[in-house]
């Protein structure tokens, strides 16, 4: 199969598999004795909490995605950006808007479905009924990085020491056709002292345990926030609470680490 070179010309960014290399972790202190486990204590603000399983690197095995995923795909003269989620017990959703766990499944108002998969051919099926059926082509030198319906999908990265999600973003670019669709900010700002400002939308409070999003809110919206794998829970200063499904996307030539974030089914652009 030809290498997937195209996602670079198309979003100019890395493909997420892709990225440029991380530093290597620092090695931990020795010790004589057997090594043993403390027990990781709350992520403070700003802090990112400790990894759980749905959280794990999208990878490609036995022939079928697992994990988060970022597909782009040019049709129409626009780039169409999507976040796509694959459960290893044959279940896809697009573009999430909260998170990862089984609660955030289900909550989900968007497009979700059941797929097969055995590395030739990916098979979906809506929960409308609805079919899509194409060819998988993976990528030469990275395997979990493949071409599907002439979208590419790259594993997603999570924020970390690397790549901080502290910092200003600007756009509100909606992926999403439900839930928070309508939402355009002017710009958001995570502070590296674990507090936000979110212009021009407010939170009002849902019928489960997080809140709304409402758009064309004079002012801003001020808090805290914490990451906590793919997700980020902003906690405004009224009380209320957010959490939106976050990870970035870089593109390599730039000093900007990252250069974009995907939060809550839109797109930021890192300023």
């Amino acid at each position: 199969m030809r290498r997937l070179a195209v996602l670079p010309a198309l979003l100019s960014v890395c493909a997420l598999g892709c990225s440029p290399g991380k530093p290597p972790a620092a090695p931990g202190p020795s010790s004589g004795g057997p090594a043993t486990e403390a027990a990781p204590e709350p992520a403070k603000p700003g802090e990112a909490a400790p990894v759980e399983a749905a959280d794990a690197k999208a990878h490609v095995e036995g022939g079928k995605p697992v994990g988060l995923f970022f597909m782009t795909r040019y049709a129409n003269h626009q780039l169409e950006k999507a976040a796509w989620y694959f459960t290893p017990d044959g279940k896809v959703f697009q573009n999430l808007e909260q998170g990862l766990t089984a609660a955030d499944l289900a909550a989900h108002q968007g497009r979700h479905g059941t797929f097969t998969a055995d590395g030739k051919v990916l098979d979906v099926t809506w929960s409308d009924g609805s079919k899509l059926k194409s060819a998988m082509e993976p990528d030469e030198k990275n395997p979990n990085l493949f071409m599907w319906d002439m979208g590419i999908f790259s594993p997603a990265e999570r924020f970390d020491e690397y790549y901080s999600p502290a910092g200003r973003y600007e756009g509100g670019e909606s992926l999403s056709h439900g839930g928070n669709a309508a939402i355009v900010s002017k710009s958001l700002t995570l502070g590296a002292d674990g507090t936000f400002t979110w212009e021009g939308v407010s939170f009002l409070q849902g019928t489960t345990e997080t809140s709304r999003l409402a758009a064309g809110a004079s002012g801003a919206t001020t808090g805290t926030w914490k990451l906590d794998g793919f997700t980020i829970a902003l906690s405004a200063s009224d009380g209320k609470t957010l959490r939106m499904l976050a990870f970035p996307f870089d593109d390599k030539q730039t000093e900007l680490k990252p250069d974009w974030m995907f939060f809550g089914g839109m797109v930021y652009k890192k300023k």
